[in-house]
């Protein structure tokens, strides 16, 4: 099979994987639900409250929060009630937690917050000199002034409703 035969091969292979995968996705399930909605959220946004490109990557970046807090909430609940585990090792997996939930909020909360001063020093328009740098005050203000507290509710409730539905 010359080399152009070969790649058209494997374009009809992945698309054919791509088409069988999509079409057994449960698209009732609670969780695909819950991410197509909240992610129409910002589209509605776009039209209602005319937001601009600061208001949209400002709300995916608090959606980098939800999931930081969630994947706290998945360390924690790594491995509780797994039947075949003894309890010795449940022990060990309890002091890691200890060690891993700490060091998960410190260097992802580091990450998050340097994100975060980027996005508001290059699209927040003096937002970030006018509040002396990233704080709860600034990010409720900018919530509050583009009108983003019913998306943000619908990315969190989106990832809550995943959490319980496909990891717990």
């Amino acid at each position: 099979m010359d080399v152009i035969g070969g790649c058209f091969y494997k374009r009809m292979v992945n698309s054919a994987k791509f088409i069988a995968r999509f079409r057994n996705i449960g698209w009732l399930q609670p969780s695909v639900l819950g991410i197509i909605i909240a992610n129409l959220v910002p589209v509605a946004g776009l039209f209602i409250f005319q937001w601009d490109v600061f208001s949209l990557i400002f709300l995916f970046w608090l959606e980098n929060v939800i999931i930081g807090g969630f994947n706290v909430l998945k360390i924690l609940f790594a491995g509780v009630g797994a039947k075949d585990v003894p309890a010795s090792l449940q022990i060990i997996f309890s002091i890691g937690k200890l060690f891993l939930i700490p060091f998960f909020c410190v260097h992802y909360g580091m990450f998050t917050f340097v994100h975060g001063m980027f996005v508001i020093s290059m699209f927040g328009h003096g937002l970030l000199r006018q509040f002396g740098g990233l704080n709860t005050h600034l990010i409720f203000q900018i919530v509050r002034e583009n009108h983003l507290q019913w998306a943000f509710g619908g990315l969190l409730a989106s990832h809550l409703i995943s959490f319980c539905w496909d990891y717990l």
